[in-house]
């Protein structure tokens, strides 16, 4: 009960905050998310956003509900964050309470260990940029089955070790992996977390000698299998097509986690919020092993990390359990994949790694002192850890003062200088003269003339202006546009042209010839949705008034749409509910000469498309 209310104190200053970067591509602009009733089929749609099968779709569904009985308020939506890592502040207490007493830890001073180390872990500044960051719920929710299934490993493996029945137990462990994968990919981590867990704590015992063989040798098969797909996946994920999203390429990325994970080692034991970016877009990468040359050292200083992990798999099991578990868990994040380099949240579990490894040294060390001020001791590092938390929890529930202290903490990110560009246009009010209105529109022209910088801060000057009814500069939008043209398309390229175009939508007087001109480079360069295609098509007959540039958006989505005929039926109906007849023929016309749909032309329209 102690250590829910410590969460919820350190971290009730933050709800107050915002939603923030990847939050509005993901919550606020997903209309399938902004559900207003308790029916299924809203939640099944809400479940579906990122394709169907079960990717993410709990997480999915939790914001849905959200917005069901809070609709788009960001205080509600963080609660049920907070709530659910003190879920997982009592799961890893529990965890860590087996563990221990699994590795013989029991002694007086380890008599408060489980409880400090699930409270240092759960009340670390760091975790702010991941429970006050509401997407991040993804990770949060990930956590929460894979926590609940190492619990459910350790308990049935200890049970096989007595030579009681453990099987239902493993089974459990399973099974909440499963649903961890359906929260977030990275829960398949799982079993090298339970590797782990063999190799040090657990050492394959069983009751039964031949089984405890079989175990050993089910986990070498699995390391293999796991090697294998790993390897195999490399041309898949690595290839430069692939990576065309982002200005370094598979190896760069890899080159670089050698200098992100010393970086991540010192936030968590050092922890100092004046060193938390957040934002992290201006991170160089790695372009050879002495490129920078602290790349070549990071190298060797995770190397020696990981041998003294495995030298000490019998002396010190928990620190070589600790050791694992952190590098275990950037398995995914620090590989080949086409990700961005560094991000906060990717420690949320990595943390307790180095705790358990710190502890385990500490425990070891040979001093004599009365157990009063041992505890004292205990209490004074939580209690300090639990103030940071609450100092940066206070900062995240102020968006002003957050994006002022982004932006002066990181002068050279664009992404830290657009968000404080949007706090002052909010401020602004949509007035023109207001002094809030020249602070956004100097800070987004600063944020545009950084070097690489993405069109984000371009986007910034055209919204300014068109809420407050002026007309964008013509250099903005060749700026955006230039942009798009030449600089890697990645996920925020896509929202400022998706963004500009909701607003065109709603009435705001973009100039939709140039809007058209920004998504022609964008459709261009990469691929997209078919019903993203549809929405520029649908811009471009009713908005850019250009009849062959709409037809070519809208035969890309008939191919955009991989052969599902219900789509494009839906995008037809569309086309006649909005008074275009002859384009939704022509899509039905393209749809069967080119995949042989059998899309009946609506003449009366009984319901819009999706």
């Amino acid at each position: 009960m102690a250590l829910v209310v410590m969460v919820f104190v350190c971290f009730l200053p933050g709800l107050s905050g915002g939603f923030i970067f990847d939050d509005y591509p993901n919550i606020v602009q997903q209309p399938a998310l902004h559900v207003t009733s308790l029916g299924v089929d809203e939640f099944k749609q809400a479940s579906r956003i990122f394709g169907l099968g079960a990717g993410r779709s709990l997480p999915l569904v939790s914001f849905a509900l959200d917005h069901a009985m809070f609709g788009l308020d960001p205080s509600a939506f963080k609660r049920t964050n907070v709530l659910l890592h003190a879920v997982n502040a009592l799961l890893m207490l529990a965890l860590l309470g087996k563990l221990l007493a699994a590795a013989g830890a029991t002694s007086s001073r380890a008599a408060l260990a489980p409880a400090a180390i699930a409270a240092l872990w759960a009340l670390h500044p760091l975790q702010v940029s991941t429970v006050l960051y509401v997407v991040q719920r993804m990770e949060i929710m990930s956590l929460s089955f894979v926590l609940a299934g190492l619990v459910c490993y350790v308990h049935g493996r200890c049970r096989q070790a007595d030579g009681r029945r453990g099987w239902p137990w493993l089974l459990g462990s399973v099974l909440a992996m499963l649903a961890g994968i359906a929260c977030k990919e990275n829960a398949v981590l799982m079993p090298v977390y339970a590797l782990a867990l063999e190799l040090t704590v657990l050492q394959f015992r069983h009751a039964n000698a031949a089984l405890s063989r079989l175990i050993k040798r089910a986990y070498l098969a699995m390391a293999i299998a796991g090697a294998v797909v790993f390897i195999l996946l490399i041309p898949q994920f690595a290839a430069p097509e692939v990576y065309a999203i982002r200005n370094y390429t598979a190896l760069e990325r890899v080159l670089t986690q050698f200098r992100a994970l010393p970086q991540y080692i010192g936030w968590i034991l050092l922890p100092q919020p004046s060193k938390y970016l957040f934002y992290y877009d201006n991170f160089e990468a790695s372009r050879g092993l002495l490129s920078p040359w602290t790349t070549a050292a990071g190298l060797a200083f995770l190397a020696s990390m990981f041998a003294a992990a495995f030298a000490a798999l019998r002396r010190a099991p928990i620190f070589s359990l600790g050791i694992f578990w952190f590098l275990g868990a950037h398995l995914v994040t620090s590989s080949y994949l086409p990700l961005e380099l560094v991000f906060e949240h990717r420690n949320y579990f990595a943390i307790v790694g180095l705790l358990l490894a710190g502890y385990d040294l500490a425990r070891r060390i040979p001093y004599r002192s009365e157990p009063r001020l041992a505890t004292a001791a205990v209490v004074v590092m939580v209690v300090g850890v639990g103030l940071l938390c609450a100092i940066r929890s206070a900062n995240w529930g102020n968006p002003m003062q957050l994006a002022l202290e982004l932006a002066e903490r990181n002068p050279g990110s664009s992404r830290a200088s657009t968000d404080l560009g949007e706090q002052y246009m909010i401020r602004a009010g949509n007035d023109p003269t207001s002094r809030y209105y020249d602070l956004a529109l100097e800070e987004f022209k600063r944020g545009a003339a950084f070097p690489g910088s993405s069109a984000l801060p371009e986007q910034g000057l055209i919204v300014l202006a068109a809420s407050s009814g002026q007309p964008a500069q013509a250099d903005w939008w060749d700026s955006a546009i230039n942009k798009l043209r030449t600089r890697a398309v990645g996920p925020q390229e896509l929202s400022l042209v998706v963004g500009l175009l909701s607003l065109s939508q709603q009435g705001y007087p973009i100039d939709d010839r140039r809007l058209a001109e920004a998504y022609s480079v964008l459709v261009e360069r990469t691929s997209l949705p078919a019903v993203q295609y549809y929405a520029f098509g649908r811009h471009a007959i009713e908005k850019a008034a250009d009849p062959g540039l709409a037809e070519k958006l809208l035969k890309l989505a008939v191919d955009g749409s991989e052969g599902n005929q219900e789509l494009v039926q839906d995008i037809t109906r569309a086309l006649v509910a909005d008074g275009h007849p002859e384009l939704a023929a022509m899509v039905a016309a393209y749809a069967m000469d080119t995949a042989g749909m059998d899309v009946i032309l609506p003449t009366v329209v009984d319901s819009p498309a999706r």
